[in-house]
C-alpha cells in the first residue's frame, strides 16, 4: 500500500497530468482537495479493511458476547435512510450538495491515477496488498481463538486501521510538498 500511495500513485497522476488538463478546482495541489482526496480515498481503504474484519470476526464471534449496539442493515433500515436522506436534500435546498461536491477531487485523483500506464501495477499490488492483509487477519483470528481472548483480533484491527490513517496523512503532507516542487499544469475554469 505505501508503495502505491507514495510512488506509483503520484507517478501515474502527473504522468497523465501531462496529457489530460486538470480542473483547478479540484487539484489535490490545494491543501483542502489533497486533504478531501486523502479522505475519499482512505474511506475506500477502510471499506475494504472493514469488510476483511468482518469476514474474519466470524472465526472468534464464539468469544466476545453479542455486540448490543451493532448496526444492523436490513432492508427496512436502508429505505428509511434512503428517504431521509432524499428529505434533508430536498429541505435543504441542495446545500448538502456543497458538501459532497468536494468528494470529486477523490474521484477525480483516482481517474487519473488508474488513467496511467502504471493502473494494471497498481490494481496488481493492491490485491496482493488484500490478499496479505486476509492473511494476517486470518493468522490474528487463528491467535485470538487459541488465546480465548477476542480482544486479541479487535486490538489487531484497530492498530491496522490506525495505521492506514497514518499512512493517509502522511500521503496529504507528501503531496502538498511534491506539487510545490513539482506544480500540476492546471486549467483555471472561467
Amino acid at each position: 500500500m505505501i508503495v502505491v500511495k507514495l510512488v506509483l500513485g503520484p507517478r501515474g497522476y502527473y504522468e497523465v497530468d501531462q496529457t489530460q488538463e486538470l480542473d483547478s478546482t479540484f487539484a489535490i495541489s490545494d491543501s483542502l482537495m489533497a486533504i478531501v482526496a486523502a479522505t475519499f480515498v482512505f474511506a475506500l481503504y477502510a471499506g475494504a479493511y472493514l469488510v476483511l474484519y468482518r469476514f474474519f470476526r466470524r472465526k472468534v464471534a464464539h468469544l466476545t458476547p453479542d455486540d448490543r449496539f451493532a448496526l444492523r442493515a436490513s432492508g427496512r433500515n436502508v429505505v428509511i435512510a434512503i428517504i431521509v436522506l432524499t428529505i434533508l436534500l430536498i429541505a435543504s435546498g441542495g446545500a448538502i450538495l456543497r458538501v459532497v461536491f468536494p468528494l470529486i477531487a477523490g474521484l477525480e485523483y483516482l481517474d487519473f491515477v488508474f488513467s496511467s500506464s502504471l493502473s494494471f501495477l497498481i490494481a496488481v499490488i493492491l490485491g496482493c496488498a488484500t490478499a496479505f492483509a486476509a492473511m494476517t487477519f486470518n493468522s490474528a483470528a487463528d491467535r485470538a481463538r487459541l488465546v480465548g481472548d477476542a480482544s486479541v483480533f479487535v486490538s489487531f484491527f484497530w492498530v491496522g486501521l490506525y495505521f492506514v490513517a497514518l499512512y493517509h496523512v502522511l500521503w496529504v503532507v507528501y503531496v502538498l510538498v511534491l506539487t510545490a516542487v513539482w506544480p500540476l499544469k492546471v486549467v483555471t475554469p472561467k
